[in-house]
């Protein structure tokens, strides 16, 4: 009953001798009550023989400490867990009646009778309800694969099945396609949409230098591709801050895709939007990836960047390459190759004085000159010039520990060896400004990079740095960060490794451009004229979609910029005429961190200040854009060779929406195989249950009671 079996009652001492004993003690509770003064009925008497016996055997039970136990069978049902595509892109109008198809999906799976979880996925994973997957509204402006599969790793329960209903359109987060290999579980993914491509023109990308400069003359350049639609002609504009800078007529090009330039001269500094917008042509689907938005900031000057290093190396000579191909910085660099020879013939003082950024590489040395190493830290540490530190072979730890209080990190254990490391970027990091590159998956192109060499010692990241990269051996990830960024004090980029050279010469695609643009981005976060403020304010990045969250996160600093917590920090986020105030949370160290959602679209600014005890500590301003360009909207096409992939990889299969009947024969073969009984064995101490005392004590008193009415001696 109940799959309940095997109940045991055990005792300390043996039941044979518990036996004797119940039956020597109701023996003596019938001696002493056989003959009573005055004499009691047969009735009377017997009761108080029956309150003294369970008095004693309850005494007898608390010495024998009786242990009651059973065992029980219960079965484990695993979950078959169905993920929904809620994006906006399956409001797509292409003829392939997506919502409906949808919902005919989910419904036949609601009305079946394994074990399903659902739960829609966009920007967020959500779980629904049966009794609501009706109203699912399709109205997510992102589509984030990966978020699937983080969630996967943190489940508890046993996951038979995963089913995922989308479209395939991928657009935040990474590839998780190493991901679902790696769970153990097949994913079984159904297409929603057309496979067919439309005649479409889409503006792919913009690019501008990495480094620009009011009154200079650069260029932007745009690339068009278009499908079906070659030899037609259309306008392309350049925007700057929605202001009209150049309109042409282009001729869509036989190829499918072309590089379109702009001449332009930002005429003052600061940040600037700019739009590139190609006009419709008559046989085209639709013009929603017809603009592009990109955010740039115009500087004053030049940036005077100071290499610095303790030997000659080849990092030295390849990240000295990558600075030298932007013309607009001026390179310079001090190259120790003895206590008291440099390899350049320069002042080295009057570069110290006017460098902007400073590239430590290997510095400072065993034999660096303590003169040397006390005028870099000063310009750090005094005038808040920002650096890039590489910890290299000729790096000497203890004079490195001068720099300590800049560096974002620390070292606790250090060896005398160096180890193989490879790159791990963690998923939230996919759209760091530091790591991004034109590759297709900005994370699988880092994790694929060649193994570079780091000390054999503990590195700590500081509370108030974050971790952008961290190690791994082989496919086993360490403790250990490779790159770490802090804005506190002296901006800083620290990259605990030697031999990154290898990084631009053996990339996975020989055509990446991932190791210039990891230092040119590098620079470019460096050099961001922030250092001054006490209070800092941004958002995480420029450019969302109606309903993503905008993450903010801010600084605040006192006068002699030591972190301020528990400051009200309030900002106010205007779009138009319309505007809204949020205040941030304090968390530690100075920083603070808020929310903002809307559905609204177009330009927002925002500003924001800290104050605390009536002290106000400054404030900070920016934008963003929100929606402008819709990317939920801008592909058009059913990603079948990805949903193809996740399926493939995991061990699924691939479904179109009029034949994935097969799906729930396999689900109910792989619950069958996966469903277990479980044994749980339960014991339970009689000897200490309060309420064996509460009845021991009841019938002593009850006795008593009796006795004392009776009138007995």
């Amino acid at each position: 009953m109940f799959g309940i079996y095997d109940i045991q009652i055990n005792y300390a001492y043996s039941g044979y001798l518990l036996i004797l004993a119940i039956v020597l003690l109701i023996g003596i509770s019938y001696f002493i009550h056989r003959v009573t003064v005055p004499p009691l009925s047969a009735f009377k008497r017997s009761a108080l023989i029956f309150l003294r016996s369970i008095s004693l055997i309850l005494l007898l039970f608390l010495i024998f400490e009786p242990v009651l136990s059973f065992s029980k069978k219960i079965e484990i049902i695993p979950k078959n867990l169905v993920f929904i595509d809620n994006s906006r892109s399956i409001r797509i109008d292409d003829g392939s009646e997506r919502q409906t198809k949808i919902k005919n999906i989910v419904n036949d799976f609601s009305s079946y009778s394994a074990n399903f979880n659902f739960q829609t996925f966009g920007s967020e994973i959500n779980p629904v309800s049966e009794d609501s997957l009706d109203k699912i509204n399709f109205d997510e402006g992102l589509s984030n694969f990966s978020n699937i599969f983080n969630q996967l790793n943190n489940e508890e329960q046993i996951i038979t099945s995963v089913t995922v209903i989308s479209d395939g359109g991928i657009n935040d987060g990474s590839n998780p396609v190493f991901q679902a290999e790696k769970i153990g579980v097949p994913v079984f993914t159904i297409g929603i949409g057309d496979t067919s491509t439309r005649n479409d023109a889409e503006v792919k990308s913009i690019f501008t230098n990495n480094f620009i400069y009011s009154e200079t003359p650069t260029q932007v350049l745009t690339t068009i591709t278009n499908y079906k639609l070659n030899g037609r002609s259309t306008s392309l504009s350049l925007f700057e801050n929605d202001r009209l800078l150049e309109q042409k007529v282009i001729t869509l090009s036989e190829e499918g895709v072309q590089t379109e330039k702009f001449d332009y001269i930002p005429h003052s500094a600061g940040e600037k939007k700019l739009t590139i917008l190609l006009g419709k042509t008559a046989a085209e689907f639709s013009d929603a990836n017809n603009k592009k938005i990109s955010f740039i900031n115009v500087l004053n000057d030049k940036v005077k960047v100071l290499l610095v290093a303790g030997s000659p190396s080849a990092d030295l000579s390849f990240i000295k390459t990558s600075l030298l191909s932007d013309k607009n910085l001026s390179v310079n660099s001090i190259t120790q190759i003895s206590s008291d020879k440099f390899l350049e013939d320069q002042n080295k003082s009057k570069l110290i004085d006017s460098a902007d950024v400073f590239f430590l590489i290997g510095f400072p040395a065993k034999n660096t000159p303590s003169a040397l190493i006390d005028d870099i830290y000063s310009k750090i540490k005094n005038d808040r010039k920002p650096f890039c530190f590489l910890l290299s072979e000729s790096t000497d730890l203890n004079k490195l520990k001068l720099f300590e209080p800049v560096l974002p990190f620390s070292i606790r254990r250090i060896g005398n060896e160096h180890i193989e490391v490879q790159p791990n970027v963690p998923a939230k990091e996919s759209r760091n400004n530091l790591i991004k590159n034109d590759a297709n998956d900005v994370i699988e192109e880092w994790n694929n990079l060649p193994p570079v060499f780091q000390l054999n010692a503990e590195f700590i990241a500081k509370p108030e740095s974050e971790v952008i990269i961290n190690s791994r051996i082989n496919s086993l990830p360490i403790s250990n960060p490779l790159v770490i960024s802090s804005n506190l004090g002296s901006r800083t980029v620290a990259v605990l490794a030697k031999d990154i050279w290898k990084w631009k010469l053996q990339a996975s695609d020989k055509t990446s451009d991932l190791f210039d643009r990891f230092i040119l981005n590098s620079l470019r976060w460096l050099n961001t004229d922030e250092k001054q403020n006490k209070v800092l304010i941004k958002t995480n990045k420029k450019i969302y979609s109606p309903g993503e969250d905008i993450d903010f996160t801010a600084q605040v600093y006192d006068e002699s910029f030591n972190a301020v917590n528990d400051a009200s920090v309030n900002v106010k986020i205007t779009n138009g005429e319309k505007s809204s105030e949020i205040t941030l949370t304090s968390l530690k160290n100075g920083l603070y961190e808020g929310k903002f959602r809307t559905n609204d679209t177009g330009d927002f600014s925002f500003k924001g200040g800290a104050k605390k005890d009536n002290i106000i500590y400054g404030s900070d301003e920016g934008s963003f854009n929100v929606g402008e360009v819709d990317i939920e909207l801008s592909a058009f096409q059913m990603n079948k060779e990805f949903l193809s992939s996740l399926s493939l990889q995991s061990g699924g299969r691939f479904y179109m929406p009029d034949n994935y009947s097969e799906v729930f024969k396999l689900i109910n073969e792989l619950t069958i195989q996966s469903s277990k009984e479980k044994e749980i064995k339960k014991e339970f101490a009689l000897w200490s249950n309060e309420w064996l005392l509460v009845i021991l004590i009841f019938s002593f008193a009850v006795e008593w009671l009796l006795r004392k009415l009776w009138g007995l001696l």
